[in-house]
């Protein structure tokens, strides 16, 4: 959900720098939240794209809120720092957006307060629910190491989108990867506000550096790749096995391309 700064203060939603038509953001929430769960009582994960202020973006927290009620997930269901399964969102609207204002990479949230098992938005979970707070490869020392290829000057650098400069993590424009060494500090300040960052529970937006970096292993990330970036890794097969192996705990997304001008999605089946 693509979120700008609309007149008196109420935002909207519109395909940006476009010729789209903006919609309230109010009406697109009241709609989602209509309509979430009639072909399946699973978690709907809402990504939003944010362009506003602060002040509107405290107007986007509120309406969430007030628009979603109870369907809206707005703390951990337990005590432990690992995803829950589906089976236990059931009914529920998770947000995926940054982590809100100054926030270290590194350090997963505090998860909230157990909720009863009676509850009736929690389905209680089962003991030999395998754990997934942290990634098989944590296992390993020492982490296989990406390909030259996509770190140097090469043409398989070129291949692969570079990584977007702003607090939305959706873009297209092209650039060279930084290896990890070349990353700045990990505590940075967000564009994303506080309120809005706190509703990211189990999917705070994640900028993608590398796997073997501390945030790789927080146990809500969600890293963002537009379709050409994801294109570009798995062509190196050790980078793409980390990947998928990756995947296995923690959540991934791609957006499908800019020149998809008939809204077809992106094939992940194409690339295996």
């Amino acid at each position: 959900v693509d979120c700008w700064d609309g007149q008196d203060g109420k935002p909207v939603v519109n395909h940006g720098r476009t010729l789209s038509t903006s919609i309230p953001f109010s009406d697109c929430i009241e709609v989602i939240g209509r309509y979430a769960f009639c072909s399946s009582p699973y978690p709907l994960i809402i990504s939003l794209e944010v362009h506003c202020g602060t002040e509107q973006q405290l107007a986007m927290t509120n309406i969430l809120k007030s628009m979603l009620g109870s369907q809206l997930l707005t703390e951990a269901i337990s005590s432990t720092a690992e995803l829950p399964s589906p089976e236990d969102l059931k009914y529920r609207i998770l947000i995926k957006v940054k982590a809100g204002e100054e926030h270290d990479e590194s350090s997963a949230p505090t998860p909230g307060r157990h909720r009863s098992a009676s509850s009736p938005s929690v389905r209680p979970a089962t003991a030999d629910r395998p754990s997934m707070a942290m990634s098989p490869m944590t296992a390993n020392t020492a982490l296989p190491r990406r390909s030259p290829s996509v770190w140097d000057g090469n043409s398989a650098q070129r291949h692969v989108a570079g990584w977007p400069a702003s607090a939305t993590e959706d873009s297209d424009r092209e650039g060279p990867l930084r290896p990890p060494e070349a990353r700045p500090k990990r505590k940075k300040s967000s564009k994303i506000s506080q309120p809005l960052g706190a509703l990211a529970v189990y999917t705070r937006g994640q900028k993608f550096s590398a796997l073997a970096l501390p945030e790789s292993y927080v146990y809500n990330h969600v890293f963002s790749f537009s379709e050409r970036t994801f294109e570009g890794l798995c062509r190196d097969s050790k980078l793409k096995a980390q990947l998928e192996n990756h995947a296995e705990r923690h959540l991934l997304r791609v957006y499908p391309a800019a020149y998809r001008i008939t809204s077809l999605n992106f094939d992940p089946v194409k690339v295996r």
